[in-house]
């Protein structure tokens, strides 16, 4: 069975394995997070300039959490 994966943004894609955010500030050449449900994006805050990709994990339909993330990191100046 073949993944089918969708890009919607034209820049290059991150090959890095994407890290936990507790794992994120110790390693200086990460540069791909995945937040989990109960994660506080506003640890990341400080290392916004060297963010390449964010991953947000919605596990139910319902649990907004991970919007309240990426708002945090987009009014943060994260694009």
């Amino acid at each position: 069975m073949v993944e089918t994966q969708f890009r919607f943004r034209a820049d290059e894609p991150v090959a890095d394995p994407a890290v936990t955010v507790d794992a994120f500030g110790e390693q200086t050449n990460a540069a791909a997070v995945r937040i989990e449900p109960g994660d506080d994006a506003r640890l990341l805050l400080p290392f916004i300039d060297r963010l390449k990709l964010v991953e947000v994990n919605f596990p139910t339909f319902g649990d907004g959490r991970g919007y309240s993330s990426a708002r945090i990191l987009r009014e943060a100046g994260y694009a």
